[in-house]
């Protein structure tokens, strides 16, 4: 209905996408390349649809449609297991229902569509096939060293006791930590022997409710005025939140789109209409969940245990992975306003169109993901957990192969906008021969942080600390930043300045060629084109996220902790080295396009096309380590 529902911030695409009800869609439109000056921001295909308007008539329809797991087989890995086959129940109805309100004036249109899933066929996201190790359901550290006593880390060094006496006792509690429903955290497999040993299948849970609520309302013969509103609550439960997650990490996702336009359209004779529109799309998601196991549970300590009381992600290479996945808890709340006015006029065998646009972004992230990681390449190195050394397992290499920890600020809340504008005349010039030619501008702002807690590295005001020393030259702050160092201070967008020559030339033809009797047999179709992108947000984010000021992280090769990980002031000589990454005042990307088609009518109306396709890319987007050296000098 010609707003802009894309969230920015996944680059495009849509953390939230909207999937509306068949029924209640008038027009679907998909343009792939050579579009007119009317559309921009994007080299990519164009997807446009309209929804339905009523009319003089009381018009409605109503559907439903069912899935069920019995119309499905079995997966290998289950069959292997002896696992059932999944569950896999879906219900699907809506209705849709039209007319007038006022007849020949104001008309109604309302569509609804309920779903309700329950999935356990996902491969992705229901389903885990595991190679765990051979447990038992009694986990004493002598049942456990009467199984593994003898074993050693991947490493070598000190084995687990025939008695199970020198066991972790986080990796006991581990063990023998049970879930709500009784089951091991970590289960025991469901055959013996090597290869995937244990298969389970969760259902995931999706929902949705939407609905379309359209009114237009004829003010007079030349006025009318027309109202969209559609509204989506999506969520859904997903079992796992890692790959090698058994059962017990849970999140769910709290999905809603929000939707309006307002759209009034004047006609001014029989040569001329003007339209004007505003709306707002807000398309925002919410993944929640991270529960138990606790670390006070297990006997862990950690630094930030306080406000994030989780375990840290424990992987067990190639076997399973406990906590929970670098995407939960997240919060994305984008809002788009969209200002259109377009202008049509006919004159002789011309069709122009004339309109200028202002989309205004506003961005709310937070991924507080602090919770760190331990990574073991055994299990046996998980039922030790010892340090390096010969107070430790007697080898130069820890049990814990890594452990990661990151502290930070997560939220951001950011603003940008674009403007454009176009020109476009569709020129007839006789009855064989059309021609498109067009114009467009945009500008598109690179984003700012409302709160002004982000920063950027300009390497023009970089110098070398003293021998021994440290530096902040480099760094800079937006204004209005808290700035207790006296950093130098830059715009708010972080770069120098943003591009502001985006003129974007179409050009398109059509050629007939007639046979004897005055019928169109071949026809030749061109076009050329500019086609401007947006800088993509999620990049701009990573720029300001990793701006060498808001997180930093700490990595421990063969630590020598386990179960307590200290403070950051403790670890404070295994942080990694600032990876700053710098927003510079780069152009928009573009791609220059063309095409030439031939089509030609044949016998018995089958109908042959031959297209070429040229393109050619400019300014496209990539990073470069500005700490390399010159391949020519060997400078940096």
């Amino acid at each position: 209905d010609g707003i802009d529902i894309n969230e920015s911030s996944a680059g495009g695409s849509n953390f939230t996408p909207i999937r509306p009800n068949p029924d209640s869609i008038q027009e679907f439109q998909f343009v792939s390349s050579n579009f007119t000056a009317e559309l921009g921001r994007s080299s990519g295909a164009q997807v446009t649809f309209v929804t339905r308007s009523g009319t003089n008539q009381f018009r409605g329809a109503a559907y439903w449609n069912a899935r069920r797991d019995a119309w499905n087989a079995n997966t290998f890995f289950f069959n292997l297991t002896r696992t059932p086959r999944p569950v896999l129940r879906q219900n699907q109805g809506g209705a849709t229902l039209g007319g007038p309100l006022r007849r020949d004036r104001t008309f109604f249109f309302l569509g609804y569509q309920g779903t309700r899933q329950v999935n356990g066929a996902s491969l992705s996201t229901s389903q885990r096939s595991l190679i765990l190790p051979q447990l038992s359901d009694i986990r004493t550290p002598q049942a456990l060293g009467s199984i593994f006593g003898g074993q050693s880390g991947r490493n070598g060094g000190v084995a687990v006791a025939p008695d199970g006496s020198n066991i972790n006792p986080v990796a006991l509690a581990l063990l023998n930590y049970k879930l709500p429903n009784g089951q091991y955290l970590i289960p025991s497999p469901q055959r013996a022997g090597g290869g995937v040993n244990y298969s389970v299948s969760i259902p995931a849970l999706f929902e949705e409710e939407q609905a379309t609520i359209n009114l237009d309302h004829g003010v007079s013969s030349a006025n009318r005025v027309s109202l969209r509103i559609f509204g989506a609550n999506t969520p859904q439960t997903r079992p796992f939140s890692q790959g090698l997650n058994p059962p017990g990490f849970e999140s769910r996702q709290d999905l809603k789109n929000r939707n309006v336009a307002l759209t009034n359209v004047w006609i001014f004779g029989s040569r001329t209409l003007n339209e004007i529109r505003v709306g707002r799309a807000r398309p925002t998601g919410e993944i929640t969940g991270p529960g138990g196991p606790f670390l006070q549970d297990i006997g862990m300590t950690r630094v930030n245990a306080e406000t994030i009381p989780q375990i840290p992600g424990i992987t067990v290479s190639g076997q399973f992975a406990l906590g929970y996945g670098g995407s939960s808890p997240q919060t994305v709340f984008p809002t788009i306003w969209t200002v259109q006015d377009t202008l049509s006029l006919t004159r002789s065998s011309h069709t122009i169109r004339i309109g200028a646009e202002y989309r205004k972004y506003q961005t709310y992230q937070s991924e507080p993901i602090f919770r760190g990681s331990l990574t073991f390449l055994s299990f046996p190195d998980f039922l030790l957990g010892l340090p390096a050394g010969p107070g430790g397992n007697g080898t130069p290499f820890s049990n814990i192969q890594s452990a990661n920890l990151a502290s930070g600020v997560d939220g951001r809340d950011y603003r940008a906008f674009d403007a454009s504008a176009f020109v476009q005349d569709d020129w007839r010039i006789s009855p064989r021969l059309t021609a498109n030619l067009g114009l467009r501008y945009d500008f598109m702002q690179f984003q700012s942080d409302l709160s002004g807690t982000t920063g950027n590295f300009d390497p023009r005001l970089y110098q070398p600390p003293p021998p021994g020393g440290q530096t902040s030259a480099g760094f800079v702050l937006p204004q209005g930043a808290p700035n207790p160092f006296n950093l130098p201070v830059v715009n708010s967008s972080l770069v120098d300045r943003n591009p502001a020559r985006n003129f974007a030339p179409r050009v398109g033809f059509a050629y007939a060629f007639n046979t004897p009797d005055g019928r169109p047999a071949t026809v030749i179709r061109g076009g050329f084109g500019v086609f401007f992108e947006q800088i993509n947000e999620g990049l701009e984010l990573d720029e300001v996220r990793f701006d060498g000021t808001r997180q930093r992280q700490y990595f421990i090769e063969n630590p020598d902790f386990f179960p307590l990980v200290p403070s950051e002031e403790a670890i404070a000589a295994f942080a990694l080295p600032v990876s700053v990454q710098r927003l510079d005042a780069f152009e928009n990307p573009y791609t220059i396009q063309g095409s030439v088609s031939v089509e030609r009518q044949l016998p018995w109306e089958v109908t042959a096309n031959v297209t070429y396709l040229w393109g050619r890319g400019v300014h496209l987007l990539r990073t470069r380590n500005i700490n390399a050296p010159d391949p020519a000098t060997g400078l940096r």
